[in-house]
């Protein structure tokens, strides 16, 4: 028997391709691959008749990022964490200095796991064209008896196909 107004419940784990590569295992909970959008805005905040109260706003874009904490420890997790080294992967070896980011961007690909829910309720996939370590997320590398995560936060970078869009879901 089904609870009352038959809900769709959206749950499943999404395995997650970067430049092709599967990156494995994420930690559970909140730390799952998420999608997390920050809208901005033009505001109209200064005026003669109500002073800096804000009394419009106009819509300028929004900005997605993805959100994970990796926790296997593999070559094709560091490619992700160090993508501005001269060796893609390898920290302290530094790259150009200078280079845009869309050249160094990669594919990022979650699929839903065949046979759960969120494959049913979707999106069977997201694909973002343009994705890459966002700045200021500064992966710390461990070195001791406890394991290894890698909380890392990619900027989804616009791209144009058919309009300008982030990723794109099936």
């Amino acid at each position: 028997m089904s609870a009352v107004g038959s809900p769709v419940f959206a749950v499943g784990q999404y395995v997650c391709t970067y430049n092709s590569v599967a990156v494995g295992l994420f930690e559970g909970d909140d730390k799952c691959p998420t999608l997390v959008p920050t809208n901005k805005a033009f505001s109209v905040d200064n005026t003669d008749a109500f002073g800096k109260k804000t009394i419009e706003r106009f819509n300028m874009g929004t900005d997605w990022q993805f959100k994970g904490t990796f926790i296997e420890w593999a070559a094709k997790v560091k490619t992700i964490m160090f993508p501005f080294s001269a060796s893609p992967g390898t920290p302290g070896l530094e790259g150009i200095i200078g280079k845009a980011y869309t050249d160094l961007a990669q594919v990022l690909v979650m699929t839903a796991l065949a046979g759960t829910p969120a494959a049913v309720s979707g999106p069977l996939t997201v694909t973002a064209n343009l994705a890459i370590l966002a700045p200021n997320n500064n992966p710390a590398l461990i070195f001791g008896p406890a394991l290894r995560k890698a909380p890392l936060t990619l900027d989804l970078l616009p791209y144009t196909s058919s309009g300008v869009v982030n990723f794109t879901v099936t």
